[in-house]
């Protein structure tokens, strides 16, 4: 009910909307505290729809009672001012044109539209088929997740995507959203001025758009994003060498650092320590919009291969509800299994009181971090996989022997993050004695090699061409790179800044790169 120039935002919202004709519904709930919002609507002349409070499922379902199965619904939300009449014909016109969709929208940041600019087109038949299945509350709530894990689906695209469109937000969740989108619709007609008006004061607003670096992609696409990897941030390890742990502040200021120059994804795990209390302090007020934080299960060493699927669950259920309290949200965007034969262990006790956590709305969606690529071949024969993780870097053959790129284009619908391209900081070393060169493996040539590649395609460095290497692939969706001070992170910016490798170059550095022992692929095995 706040105003923008005088109006209610939930009636500004309606009014835009129904600005070319359409019949537009809001559909509020049935409870005293929204009469004041009814009252309001009814005195617009636009039509309302009361319905259970904590079923907005329902209030659809009964809005389009009276239409055909195959009549087009859009769904806009109260807190989005800025879709218009036009952005619902757009979207209802690109589902209008193939037949075979039941739904298509916007997907944040896929779509490459601002945090916030939402909007689905739905055909009715697909509705009513969810009407039909037993929906979890969370599916109840947010009315359309049913239909996108069971129809047939597509994403709208913007025509040009604008990473520092992308990255701004546009909703109003908060207070500061709320002072921000205000500024929008100064000097305007609030109603007719068009989406792509405001999209364009958008980026010409410096106190709505954030000043940053440019940044790679948008998830789902070829190009991958920045990843922040926290584990340094939040506990100091040792493999061949020892990370130093940052103080409090320092890890604080640098999670914040790289939200402003546009690090979207931030990647921790409840093992990693103090990371995802330093985090969720990082990510205080306002913060905790600006960052997709993704997030692993604690590795549940302490339950045993026998216990009973209600002692699985209680160990499940604590270490999800500790991240969320630790990073201070609640819900959990992304979770992955830590180890990946969690799937399958305790008779699948464990994933099942994830997908059940799912089902429930505290996690968005569900994956797992693996090792290697039989883990991950065994995992993508489960639909409720959604995301991976998996050690990848310039010297590692495994995945392109065992045909992965071209496995994975059958599961296009999975979000495949790497981590360690840097091999735990060993690729970057150029004295042997840093890498593991026992069991007479000699790393001397492939330190050569490292130099001479990058040198040969015009690199800056080797950390350069490790990140260009696995940034090119065209089936990698974000690349996880661990930071522990604001330097590193300005360089690894820079290097996601420049062009990416041909694919010719990328063939010839598979072809020529040294083959190296497995084991050396594996920091795991390096004290074996």
């Amino acid at each position: 009910m706040l105003p923008i120039q005088g109006t209610p935002i939930v009636a500004l919202a309606a009014q835009r909307a129904a600005r070319n004709g359409a019949d537009v519904i809001v559909a509020t709930s049935n409870d005293p505290t929204d009469d004041a919002l009814a009252n309001f609507i009814y005195s617009l002349g636009l039509h309302v729809i009361r319905g259970p409070l904590d079923n907005v499922f329902a209030r659809y379902l009964e809005s389009t009672a009276d239409l055909n199965d195959d009549a087009i619904v859009v769904r806009f939300t109260a807190n989005n001012v800025i879709p218009d009449a036009d952005f619902a014909q757009l979207l209802a016109a690109r589902l209008h044109e193939n037949p075979t969709l039941e739904i298509f929208g916007t997907r944040w940041p896929e779509s490459g539209l601002p945090y916030g600019v939402f909007g689905e087109a739905f055909r009715v038949s697909g509705l009513r088929k969810a009407a039909k299945a037993q929906l979890t509350t969370y599916e109840t709530i947010h009315v359309t997740p049913w239909l996108w894990r069971h129809c047939k689906s597509a994403l709208y695209q913007h025509s040009h995507i604008d990473p520092a469109l992308v990255q701004t937000r546009c909703a109003i969740d908060n207070f500061g959203d709320y002072q921000r989108i205000q500024e929008l619709f100064v000097k305007t007609d609030a109603v007719q001025v068009s989406w792509l008006q405001l999209l364009d004061r958008v980026k010409q607003n410096h106190d709505v758009t954030p000043t940053i670096v440019t940044r790679r992609s948008i998830g789902g696409n070829a190009k991958p994003n920045f990843v922040l990897g926290t584990a340094q941030l939040g506990m100091a390890y040792e493999t061949l060498r020892r990370t130093t742990l940052p103080e409090q502040d320092d890890a604080i200021s640098l999670v914040r650092e790289a939200i402003q120059r546009g690090v979207v994804y931030i990647d921790t795990a409840r093992a990693y320590e103090l990371s995802e209390d330093r985090i969720g302090n990082a990510l205080a007020g306002e913060w905790a919009e600006c960052a997709i934080i993704i997030t692993k299960l604690d590795p549940l060493s302490f339950v045993p291969a026998d216990a009973p699927e209600w002692a699985v669950r209680a160990a499940v259920q604590a270490s999800i509800y500790a991240s969320c309290r630790s990073l201070r949200i609640k819900a959990l965007p992304v979770v992955l299994l830590h180890r990946a034969s969690h799937r399958f262990a305790w008779r699948d006790a464990a994933w099942r009181a994830l997908l059940d956590l799912r089902n429930q709305g505290v996690i968005g969606k569900l994956g797992a971090s693996v090792q290697n690529p039989a883990e991950l071949l065994t995992l993508i024969r489960d639909a409720d996989v959604e995301y991976v993780q998996i050690p990848f870097n310039i010297l590692d053959y495994r995945w392109h022997q065992a045909n992965i790129p071209a496995i994975l284009s059958d599961r296009s619908d999975i979000i495949v993050h790497a981590r360690s391209c840097f091999l735990q900081g060993t690729l970057l070393q150029t004295d042997v004695k840093h890498w593991p060169c026992y069991r007479g493996f000699d790393p001397q040539g492939s330190i050569a090699w490292l130099a001479e590649t990058a040198k040969s395609l015009g690199q800056h460095s080797i950390a350069d061409l490790c990140i260009a290497f696995v940034r090119s692939q065209p089936w990698i969706d974000g690349l996880v790179v661990g930071l522990e001070n604001a330097d590193q992170l300005q360089k690894n910016l820079q290097f996601f800044g420049k062009g990416e490798l041909t694919a010719d170059q990328l063939q010839q550095i598979i072809q020529d790169r040294p083959m190296i022992p497995e084991w050396v692929l594996d920091p795991a095995r390096w004290h074996d």
